[in-house]
């Protein structure tokens, strides 16, 4: 687990107007909303890892806003994008020389759908761009290349968990599980794929999944989620039921530098991530902007 740093206090800081603006709300409440967002950020313990204080922060932001998930339209956009460009991304993974590889990259580059650090007309750009996004993440490298014990352990399992992390994303972490299917010639036993359990920036979750039609692709699929910091939304990522959920499966596979920042001491765990501050990269020994295939032993 990464601890907060003071830096996360500013980026949290900044969601409230991010959000604010998502919705289109006019600057007297982007004001309310940043105080309110302050004042839960002075009376919140500060002592655990970034996703325990953006919790309480977003739950405030959706308060103020009056609007349960700010960022809907971004999600269902980002979501379209992707699935528009399904069949093209397929054919450039089935049609290279290593087609888990060029999966396990693409569904890191959709990584990049991240709202909390890009602004939303850069979303929409690299969502229209994808291809010529990915063809560069591929040119630039791995910065972290864990990829060939990846692909033994994918070989091999017979369940795996994977937690999911944005909306857009999640259709990339589709085309990456089918073609996982494809190279082992074989369904996994059990597929479980964890979402937030309610809106929280533009995280994927339980609407998101049957949205894009993963039970499309994946036979023996169980959806669980995690808590968005809402009552109700399923349990926090480092509960006891959720370290079960571990015990239970022999791949387990975590997105994003969220499920980074809260699990990334899970042993015998890989991660998959593009590093987006210096926090993340410096944790990882990686640099900003790099692509991580990180096993973690155990």
């Amino acid at each position: 687990m990464i601890r907060l740093s003071p830096e996360c206090i500013v980026c949290l800081a900044r969601q409230a107007i991010k959000a604010s603006k998502a919705v289109n709300a006019p600057e007297d409440l982007q004001f309310k909303v940043l105080k309110e967002v302050m004042k839960t950020l002075v009376s919140t313990e500060w002592g655990g890892c970034p996703p325990d204080l953006a919790r309480p922060v977003f739950r405030t932001i959706r308060k103020v806003l009056g609007v349960n998930d700010p960022y809907r339209r971004v999600k269902k956009l980002s979501n379209d994008l992707m699935l528009k460009m399904y069949g093209k991304l397929k054919e450039l993974v089935m049609g290279s020389q290593d087609p888990l590889r060029t999966a396990v990259i693409i569904s890191i580059a959709g990584n990049a759908f991240d709202v909390a650090v890009m602004s939303e007309d850069d979303l929409m750009r690299i969502g229209n761009e994808f291809l010529k996004f990915t063809s560069e993440i591929m040119r630039r490298g791995v910065g972290i290349d864990d990829y060939e014990l990846l692909r033994n352990k994918v070989l091999d399992a017979e369940r795996m968990l994977f937690f999911a992390d944005n909306a857009g994303e999640l259709v990339l972490d589709k085309l990456l599980i089918e073609t996982m299917i494809k190279v082992r010639g074989r369904e996994f036993e059990r597929v479980t794929l964890v979402v937030k359990g309610g809106p929280i920036i533009n995280d994927a979750t339980p609407e998101d999944v049957e949205y894009v039609g993963f039970r499309e692709v994946v036979r023996n699929l169980a959806v669980k989620t995690v808590s968005n910091g809402d009552p109700g939304t399923g349990p926090d990522r480092r509960d006891e039921e959720v370290m079960s959920w571990f015990r239970e499966h022999d791949l387990k596979i975590f997105k994003g530098q969220g499920n980074y920042e809260a699990l990334s001491d899970v042993p015998n765990s890989f991660f998959l991530l593009i590093t987006k501050c210096e926090l993340v990269a410096r944790s990882l020994g990686a640099k900003v902007g790099d692509v991580v295939i990180k096993y973690v032993r155990g």
